[in-house]
């Protein structure tokens, strides 16, 4: 009977996992989930603090991430945000049939500031680093655009805008963008706005810089050289006028 019982398990596992949402590249598996996020830090406006132990071990305090239970101890890269281990498990595990993952990331500006997204990500060997980022290095417009799209599926490729600009520039240009930035003049950001369809636009945002004006797309600053997400904004029409007449730097 207990034998019985363990092969039905591991059917009924097998087949969970077959039903996951994923595409397949070549020999590498990715998924599309929902991403939101949290954080335990200690806020007066933080609902999550204090954090309770996780699942599965690791530092309330540090990176990891809450994922369907089958994914336990799985490490995952995730585009902008680096490899990050699934360490706990969300309140629901799939949303809208797709996998749903939650950040662990240090402040509530910045857990809200993820808001409710799509994102695609991949399977990654080696352990989770705090702002770490994607560690490829974004040489065209090309790859910095895709980099955007893998984190808002739904995201207008064809209109989407890049410029290589160096963060003095950048914050020349866009600075309400730039505002917690923290890079050295000198170094190379992609700037990316890609158009989002209504229901990617959480709600309550506003747009940069003036809150009064409709929300035209959405504005990603990447590191050009490790392909870390910088931060990111829904920004208004004028935002994309000035960085499509912007000439990249050298």
């Amino acid at each position: 009977m207990k034998s019985k019982t363990m092969i039905i398990a591991l059917c009924s596992a097998a087949m969970a996992w077959a039903g996951m949402p994923k595409r397949s590249f070549g020999e590498s598996q990715i998924y599309e989930v929902i991403v939101t996020a949290y954080t335990c830090e200690e806020n007066s406006n933080n609902p999550m603090h204090p954090c309770g132990p996780l699942r599965w071990g690791g530092d309330r305090y540090g990176p990891g991430m809450a994922c369907p239970v089958e994914w336990r101890d799985r490490a995952m890269d995730v585009p902008g945000y680096g490899i990050r281990r699934c360490d706990d498990t969300p309140r629901d595990g799939y949303l809208d049939g797709l996998p749903h993952i939650d950040l662990r990331v240090p402040t509530v500006a910045e857990a809200k500031r993820i808001g409710v997204r799509r994102m695609i990500i991949q399977p990654a060997n080696g352990l989770p680093s705090e702002n770490s980022g994607s560690a490829n290095a974004l040489a065209t417009q090309a790859d910095a655009i895709s980099l955007a799209h893998t984190m808002v599926a739904d995201g207008d490729v064809n209109t989407a805008v890049a410029r290589l600009l160096r963060t003095a520039r950048a914050r020349e240009y866009f600075p309400t963008l730039l505002t917690a930035v923290d890079l050295p003049a000198e170094h190379p950001v992609w700037v990316v706005t890609l158009w989002v369809p209504a229901n990617e636009i959480p709600e309550g945002a506003v747009a940069q810089p003036d809150a009064s004006a409709e929300i035209a797309a959405r504005c990603f600053l990447f590191d050009a050289q490790s392909g870390a997400l910088v931060t990111d904004a829904f920004v208004s029409k004028d935002v994309l006028e000035t960085l499509g007449w912007l000439s990249q730097d050298a």
